[in-house]
């Protein structure tokens, strides 16, 4: 639910609101779909209105119609018709009392009075006699491309051209009045013969369909007419409905935002004088400010009667009425709690030209909007035990079907609302059905799919379901509700409550046994009914044990309060920063972030000899320190260097002391702690001024390119490593500690990319900075589970236009104002030649090139696009297709596909030492094991740095056991002595990339890595 508190503090903020400027003008105007009519609309409208036709026969008789080559679309419905009566039995057909056109393509005609009786109202007398003028008008019109179209079944529409609609209506069958919710027009033994009812039972749901069959009419048409000189009117509507259509709440999107603006224009709220951006939000804080609880109306001064507004609340959850039509009878609070979580969200970047596209252009899959999924199939044939509480307002196995699931939403919202912030129910299939006029309809009976949304909180998990205290009243409900199962607890407060207890541990599944509760205990229903789509990262196979990251943690703060409290160093240690994903929890942990164990010790740690078999792999965790100012480091960089060492050899000293495992080299220390090895580096703020002297030297003698000369990509390389990365990694620290999913999309991420072969074409610090922006993405709402924060990535990867927009990934303390982005954008659109594909900018880098400038080339870049594309589509039929996927085995341990490429390089099994060991690894080391040594990580490199120019290599860094070779465009060349390596001679002035000479060089680099190449394509 969304607290007035929330509310309030949004719109405190309006003051800030930005302004409408010509270019969010411009987009709005551009994005707004102007409607034009149709030019057959007038021509069948006419056509309809003057022809006369003959066509005659009992109501009843459904028959009559096939034989004219027309299929009575209410076919279904024989039975419950032929139950009816009617004072006038006889259909014949007349022309139409009149008929409207409107601009959406929409012809209205209205049935005349005379085909109908007294008391056609009740039952299904209406809706037969209007299926028989719609058979005649399909006749008429029998030469274009007709089809029966319809979202209600009881009342189809003509489509024609699958443009223009026709829909039929009469208004004076009955007083609107009739069709209170209260009232009874339909008698459920019509329908249903074998179940008792009482004479006389209320059927709101029915009412409101059979008002709808007009009321619309009215609705659309007044509209229609008083949006006619409003132009910024219609073009904020037209947004509006856009951003709900993007948004998936598209039951909200036509008739109920349309009533909810005339509503706004009649009570002043909105005239033509104002700007399109001050409509729009007025339209936003009207919907953010719908109190669901009161019944509203769309007229100024109308009312009903106490009595008749206690039944609409009675019967529906929201009431926005006119007429005695309520235009939301088929709408919940959780649509409308949903809703507003949106509009939220989005409210406060109205205005901004940058967040346009985010709100009003770009679509939302339904499958990246919530946390949690569950796909129910209501079978009506299993539901017959409900008929005598479901049947009384029902025509049709649709509407037991929508009224088996608004209970079962009730019942979720009733057992465990404390578990999600809100849900989002999603049918599967057409929203509207269309078929041939020669045909039956098909799709109407049987079973109906819905996916029901959650968007989850911190009590997901939570294995017990807590009641009331033992003595309350209400004790007694909540153990009828739970059937036998509550049990009494007693609490650390002492309290003493009515539990239910699911499981002995946080687990995911505790919510799927509390709806199969609601299913086969409340319900009675199968089981079978909901179907699991949620993915549990916490039951990944490949997933790594959350208590390694939280022993990296805590090893890294005890360390850090050694090293500050270090005593007998020249200079003391004053800062100490973790910029390790270790820390960060973003890096899978293969096979362990302990140190490996070694029974050969040389001199306090493992030196393996040659031919002795590959070292188990063990990974350090990178600390940067710095020591206390002191001017006596000197101008020498080469002499700084070997000074630092002397510090590394003190500093090890010191902390062997504190009997930990220490060892230091010329350019860091290692240092075990808690079985985890630390990288310690001294960052000396010296090297940065001592190097930047030497750029202001040659700029001052003239020299152009400094970019280019040694010193300038010396100077580059040095900001990177020690000043552009650490702070980065700072930030992202700071993103981790804030957002628990963040470490865990990341792991997956990585693990994708993986998978997909893509290993080292993305940097780590790009990799996480993609996650960033697409968890903390300006109008979305934020994800609470780490597969739905990978979907989003991987969204955002395939979505984003990287050819002619940068990724501004604004995530720091400081963020990036209008002004700045515009020049941002404006650099980057000059520079756009001269930077990579891939170009992502943040506060520490924005040119968004330092990352990215080496890889991904396009090629790859569009390949990663591809497969986010592909991965999409399967995270998708996860959800809404009939049968769950196993995500794991099909995005993360799927076999790649080999044959798109050119040969694979096989790995002999003892190099590949990031894979998943047998038995869990321990905090059991005694000395300092070999460090970051992965065979395979350097064989890559030697790869690339020979044969680069020439092919791709595709490896997965996490246990893969292949490198695929995809070879680059190969064309013949000129013979130039500088182009002799790796070609061969085809002519006397021709030569061509020689792929064996490649091969034999691989086989010679991984000699003890590489045991065979296997050539796909010659």
């Amino acid at each position: 639910m969304i607290s007035r508190m929330d509310i309030e503090e949004l719109f405190e903020n309006s003051a800030n609101e930005l302004p409408m400027s010509t270019g969010y003008r411009l987009l709005c105007e551009d994005a707004s779909n102007s409607v034009k009519e149709n030019a057959k609309l007038k021509t069948i409208a006419n056509t309809i209105k003057s022809t006369k036709l003959k066509y005659g026969t009992d109501y009843k008789n459904f028959d009559y119609w096939t034989k004219l080559g027309i299929k009575y679309p209410l076919e279904k419905y024989r039975n419950g018709i032929r139950n009816t009566t009617s004072s006038v039995a006889m259909f014949t057909y007349s022309t139409p009392k009149s008929v409207e056109t409107s601009a959406n393509s929409i012809i209205y005609v209205e049935i005349p009075d005379q085909i109908f009786g007294n008391r056609d109202y009740l039952n299904l007398t209406y809706a037969a006699k209007r299926a028989h003028y719609m058979c005649a008008i399909a006749l008429l019109l029998k030469n274009e491309n007709v089809e029966f179209i319809a979202k209600d079944s009881l009342y189809p529409d003509l489509l024609i051209d699958n443009e223009i609609r026709i829909s039929f209506w009469n208004e004076n069958i009955a007083k609107n009045r009739r069709f209170s919710p209260n009232i009874g027009n339909l008698r459920p033994t019509t329908i249903y013969k074998s179940q008792e009812y009482p004479e006389d039972v209320e059927t709101p749901q029915f009412n409101q369909r059979f008002l709808r069959t007009w009321m619309e009419k009215r609705l659309k048409l007044e509209a229609e007419n008083i949006l006619r000189d409003k132009r910024d009117v219609r073009i904020a509507l037209n947004l509006v409905k856009r951003f709900m259509e993007n948004r998936n709440l598209v039951n909200l999107s036509d008739n109920v935002l349309l009533a909810r603006v005339i509503r706004l224009i009649k009570q002043g709220e909105i005239s033509d004088k104002q700007q399109i951006l001050s409509v729009i939000r007025i339209i936003w804080k009207d919907l953010i400010l719908w109190d669901t609880n009161e019944i509203e109306y769309l007229e100024v001064d109308e009312t009903l009667e106490d009595e008749i507004e206690k039944e609409y609340k009675k019967h529906f959850e929201v009431n926005l009425v006119w007429d005695y039509w309520n235009i939301t009878y088929s709408i919940g609070k959780f649509d409308i709690d949903r809703m507003k979580k949106e509009l939220i969200a989005t409210f406060p970047l109205l205005g901004d030209i940058y967040a346009f596209d985010s709100i009003f252009i770009e679509k939302i899959p339904i499958f990246s909007q919530f946390d949690n999924f569950v796909r129910l199939t209501v079978n009506p044939s299993e539901t017959k035990h409900l008929l005598s509480l479901l049947g009384r307002d029902s025509v049709d196995d649709s509407d037991i079907v929508n009224g088996v699931l608004k209970f079962f939403i009730k019942m979720i919202y009733k057992t465990m609302p404390e578990r999600f912030d809100y849900l989002g129910i999603h049918k599967i299939g057409e929203s509207e059905l269309k078929w041939s006029t020669t045909k039956v309809a098909q799709g109407f009976n049987g079973a109906q799919t819905f996916l029901i949304g959650f968007r989850v909180n911190n009590q997901w998990t939570n294995p017990l379901t807590i009641g009331p205290p033992a003595q309350n009243e209400e004790a007694k409900e909540f153990r009828a509700l739970w059937k036998g199962v509550s049990e009494l607890r007693k609490f650390a407060d002492t309290r003493i409550c009515e539990c239910v207890v699911w499981s002995n541990e946080a687990d995911e599944k505790v919510a799927l046994q509390i709806l199969q509760f609601i299913l086969q205990k409340i319900l009675s229903v199968p089981g079978e009914w909901l179907s699991w789509r949620n993915s549990s990262e916490k039951n990944l196979k490949s997933s790594t044990n959350q208590q390694q990251y939280e022993s990296v943690t805590r090893a890294f703060a005890d360390l850090s309060a050694i090293l500050r409290s270090l005593k007998g160093i020249p200079l003391m240690i004053t800062n100490v920063h973790g910029i390790s994903p270790y820390i960060r929890a973003t890096e899978p942990i293969f096979p362990s972030i302990y140190a490996a164990q070694s029974a050969k010790i040389n001199n306090d740690h493992v030196v393996p000899e040659f031919g002795e078999k590959i070292p188990a792999f063990t990974p350090t965790v990178t600390v940067h320190i710095k020591l206390e100012y002191s001017g006596r480091w000197g101008q020498d960089i080469e002499a700084i260097r070997r000074l630092t060492s002397s510090f590394y050899i003190k500093i090890a000293e010191k902390l062997r002391d504190s009997k930990l495992i220490a060892v230091p080299t010329i350019d860091q220390i290692f240092v075990m702690k808690d079985g985890i090895v630390f990288k310690l580096v001294i960052v000396h703020d010296k090297v940065l001024n001592i190097l930047e002297e030497k750029i202001e030297e040659l700029r001052d003698s003239g020299a152009t390119r400094i970019e280019s000369s040694v010193e300038g990509m010396r100077l580059s390389a040095w900001k990177k490593r020690f000043v552009t990365e650490p702070l980065l990694q700072l930030q992202l620290q700071s993103f981790s500690t804030s957002h628990r999913i963040f470490g865990k999309t990341c792991q997956i991420f990585k693990k994708w990319l993986g998978a997909k072969l893509l290993s080292g074409y993305l940097d780590d610090i790009i990799i996480e900075l993609l996650v960033v922006a697409a968890i903390s993405k300006k109008g979305n709402i934020e994800a609470q589970s780490a597969w739905c924060a990978f979907t989003q990535t991987l969204h955002l990867l395939a979505s984003h236009n990287w050819l002619t927009r940068p990724l501004i990934v604004d995530f720091g303390a400081k963020k990036f104002g209008e002004e700045e982005r515009r020049k941002l954008e404006e650099d980057f659109v000059k520079m756009r030649p001269i930077l990579p594909p891939m170009v992502l900018i943040t506060e520490e880098d924005r040119v968004g090139s330092k990352f990215t400038k080496q890889n991904p080339c396009g090629i790859v870049l569009k390949r990663l696009v591809g497969l986010a594309n592909e991965s999409l589509k399967i995270l998708e039929k996860n959800v809404v297709g009939e049968c769950a996927i196993d995500l794991e085995a099909s995005l993360i341990s799927a076999i790649p596909d080999y044959r798109v490429y050119d040969a694979i390089i096989e790995l002999e099994t003892s190099a590949v030492v990031r894979r998943m060991g047998i038995l869990e690894r321990k905090n059991g080391a005694k000395r300092l094991p070999v460090v970051e040594f992965d065979p395979v990580d350097e064989l890559i490199y030697q790869l690339n740095n020979q044969f680069s120019q020439h092919v791709f290599f595709f490896y997965n860094k996490y246990g893969g056991d292949k490198i695929a070779m995809k070879f680059k465009p190969i064309e013949e060349v000129p013979a130039k002595i500088g182009r002799c390596n790796l070609h061969k001679s085809i002519s006397d002035s021709r030569i061509l990339l020689n792929k064996s000479e490649i091969y034999e060089n691989i086989r010679i680099i991984g000699d003890g890595i590489v045991s065979d190449i296997q050539v796909l394509r010659k």
